[in-house]
């Protein structure tokens, strides 16, 4: 491994600790001053977006892409899993719910839609990209998608002093799946916003329908990973193999992302 791909793990793993570290601090902090759930999600992304806005422009200068690297048509298809969600959202909006869980909702999609995306997409996959120069091409994709992923989910670990264990990991291996498809739409459009919409769509519409960021229903029985999380994440892993087939591994250009 040479001293640049070195230096790029480190940067990967010093931004993962410390992006875990403030979250758990913020939180306590907020815990411990009584604050509610909507201005603890206000307060949080207040204090940690311009912190790593910071610490990406002043250290490690990862470019952040919006352009979209394809055509219309094509980003259209790419898209389209999203397409379906945002559908649903707007459906689930003209349903009666209260000021505050509107509120709920949109601090939360707003928030980890454009943190999380900006954070682990946009400067984590994308150094990561740049961490194998010996691998291929789809080698480093997989790599990097599968790392970057793995590290999102880990990022909800946090979650354990908040609920129990078994809903922690479950919630751990759900957010390793919205991960994978998460990267999957980046890689393949080149846009971040991509990713940011369906994100913040997601973390709006579970908001909507549970009324809280907090899982608050345990597995069955203590399990790690319940039934239907099981066949969620088989449905996004065939969708992510799909969309990273050898065929479209080929067309992404990973200068794109440097």
């Amino acid at each position: 491994m040479n001293s640049s791909a070195k230096q790029n793990f480190w940067q990967v793993g010093t931004l993962f600790v410390a992006v875990l570290v403030l979250l758990i601090v913020i939180y306590q902090a907020e815990i411990a001053v009584g604050m509610g759930e909507i201005p603890q999600i206000v307060v949080q992304y207040i204090i940690i977006i311009p912190v790593f806005w910071a610490v990406n422009y002043y250290w490690i200068k990862q470019p952040i892409r919006i352009a979209p690297q394809v055509g219309l048509s094509q980003l259209t298809l790419i898209s389209l899993p999203f397409l379906i969600l945002a559908i649903y959202v707007i459906g689930l909006s003209f349903q009666p719910h209260s000021a505050h869980t509107f509120a709920l909702g949109l601090a939360a999609g707003v928030g980890a839609g454009f943190f999380e995306e900006y954070i682990f997409r946009g400067i984590i996959f994308a150094k990561l990209l740049q961490s194998f120069p010996n691998l291929s091409k789809a080698k480093t994709i997989w790599a990097a998608v599968i790392i970057s992923s793995l590290l999102f989910g880990l990022m909800h670990g946090s979650n354990f002093f908040l609920q129990s264990f078994s809903t922690t990991m479950n919630q751990i291996l759900f957010a390793i799946m919205l991960g994978l498809l998460l990267v999957t739409f980046y890689v393949r459009s080149g846009t971040i916003l991509l990713s940011m919409f369906a994100h913040g769509a997601w973390d709006y519409l579970a908001s909507l329908k549970s009324g809280t960021t907090v899982e608050t229903t345990a597995t069955t029985g203590g399990a790690i990973i319940d039934e239907g999380s099981l066949i969620i994440f088989i449905i996004v892993l065939g969708l992510v193999i799909f969309y990273l087939r050898p065929k479209k591994l080929r067309e992404i250009d990973l200068n794109h992302f440097k």
